[in-house]
């Protein structure tokens, strides 16, 4: 299998090239991160009459926007049935209508600006492979349709193999999502409206009327800000790093003939498997997804793409070629809706959108949608099932525990020598901690046989990093912090690298 980790979209898609903020600016509201949350939001402040300006740490739409896999749709597994339980059907309503309304408004962007996106509506399904799942999916129909949703019940696909049945919604959709936004970033340059690039954000502080927000090179003095920065960078309001924790999924880009899918496709049963086509320059590419485990977590991160090929073999009867291979992470709330509006409390001004539980390309437009009406002074109708302040913590105590135990653990690992490894125990291609100098650290050597040393302790709240040999990344197990075998930042919430220990 090739060892090239690109995904589709990033490779068929240009270079961006905007301007590193540098000096001091005032504006109406500062948007930190240029991901489809933070380029949606702002956009839509723009037409607004705001004067907005857009801070990205790297280039934007290059992180996990750009490694998706691009289901624009309000069925998200099987939930409505599980927010009922929880918070009763009204607010599964909300959830529901809000995401059908985002595709809505994706559709009318699209049209508006003519953006050629490859946008394409396609039907969604979830399916089972086991009779046994079947009731719990009729459930999942019926209360669906009950709160004005598209859904039905299906018992025959277009997939390589039989199903049991699925929970079908129609009218939902896909795009290339980076055709998309760069397209919709150029509409947010001009009349005192910017994007900036390389300019990571690395403090925020409270102003009159307010907020100072701080990069590297500059200042910005805005009225209102709006932290869309996947994991939110500032841990001293919302207390975010309790309430999330961080996963990782896997996908390939292949091509196989006589294979057509009519549709979208993910499996009720773990290890999940995804299934979706895209068409880009005439050539046909089926996206097989799956394979997700808490960042950090896993020993062999390249595994999953083995796994995903192995999987492929069977399905395609070995007739495909694989051409891209990428993965994503994503941030997983406590009761798995995400946290959009008001950052927390005494924050007036400061707005977060986090937590879509890879579902990001619905849930983003209903967050840009929330908190402009917020900034614009409207009462969003969907916005309480959405709010971090709705907080029930009854449905989710074991996840909170569970969250505040992981970290706490890996806090602790990060300051116990418990490895006897050395340098002349690494091997080739190797990840893993060791001791140097009487410290533990961690170490990489490369195919060439060179050694990088960094520390291997977070900089965001002190965990111990593990090292993601499928990225050759050091990832950190508690809230997502990514840093590469140099130790500069690839991934929030950190806003620091780490040290990189010359031999």
């Amino acid at each position: 299998m090739r060892n090239f980790n690109r995904s589709l979209w990033l490779e068929t898609t240009p270079i961006t090239s905007y301007e590193t903020f540098r000096g001091e600016l005032k504006t109406d509201v500062a948007v930190i991160g240029g991901g489809i949350v933070g380029i949606t939001t702002a956009y839509l402040l723009k037409k607004a009459g705001v004067r907005v300006t857009l801070l990205e740490s790297n280039r934007i739409c290059e992180g996990n926007t750009a490694n998706t896999t691009a289901k624009i749709t309000s069925l998200h597994d099987v939930f409505y049935t599980k927010i009922t339980e929880n918070y009763g059907k009204d607010s599964a309503a909300q959830y529901g209508l809000a995401n059908e309304k985002a595709i809505r408004k994706i559709r009318e962007i699209i049209e508006e600006n003519k953006i050629e996106c490859d946008f394409k509506e396609q039907i969604n399904v979830i399916y089972t492979l086991l009779e046994e799942n079947l009731p719990m999916l009729h459930e999942e129909v019926r209360i669906a349709r009950s709160i004005g949703l598209p859904a039905r019940f299906i018992e025959e696909s277009s997939l390589p193999f039989d199903i049991k049945g699925g929970v079908c919604f129609d009218n939902q959709a896909q795009f290339h999502p980076r055709k998309y936004l760069l397209a919709l970033a150029k509409k947010i340059e001009g009349e005192e409206c910017h994007i900036f690039e390389n300019s990571r954000v690395v403090n925020l502080e409270n102003e009159d009327k307010g907020y100072k927000v701080i990069t590297k090179e500059g200042t910005v003095y805005a009225s209102n800000v709006v932290v869309a920065t996947h994991f939110p960078i500032f841990d001293r309001y919302g207390l975010y790093f309790t309430k999330m924790h961080a996963e990782r999924s896997y996908a390939l880009g292949l091509t196989a003939p006589d294979f057509p899918l009519d549709g979208m496709y993910k499996s009720y049963e773990n290890p999940a498997r995804s299934f979706r086509t895209q068409e880009v320059n005439g050539q046909q590419y089926i996206i097989l997804g799956g394979e997700g485990h808490r960042t950090g977590e896993k020993d062999n991160t390249q595994e999953c793409y083995n796994n995903l090929f192995e999987y492929a073999k069977v399905v395609y009867d070995g007739k495909f070629d694989l051409h891209f291979k990428w993965s994503a992470q994503d941030m997983i709330p406590l009761d798995d809706i995400p946290y959009i509006g008001q950052y927390g409390k005494n924050t007036e001004g400061l707005y977060v959108a986090t937590g879509f539980k890879k579902w990001g390309m619905s849930n983003s437009m209903v967050a840009a949608m929330i908190i402009t009406d917020e900034i614009m002074g409207k009462i969003n109708e969907h916005r309480d099932i959405f709010s971090a302040r709705r907080f029930d913590l009854a449905p989710s105590i074991m996840e909170l525990g569970g969250n505040v135990k992981e970290a706490t653990k890996n806090i602790i690992a990060a300051r116990l020598n418990n490895t006897t490894k050395t340098l002349e125990d690494l091997k080739i291609g190797e990840g893993t901690h060791i001791i140097y100098n009487g410290e533990k650290v961690g170490a990489y050597k490369d195919e060439e046989g060179k050694i990088y040393i960094v520390d291997i302790v977070c900089k965001h709240l002190g965990c111990e990093l593990h090292f993601n040999d499928a990225e050759k990344s050091w990832d950190c197990p508690c809230h997502g912090s990514r840093y590469t075998i140099r130790g500069e930042i690839i991934e929030a919430p950190t806003t620091e690298p780490i040290k990189f220990i010359q031999l």
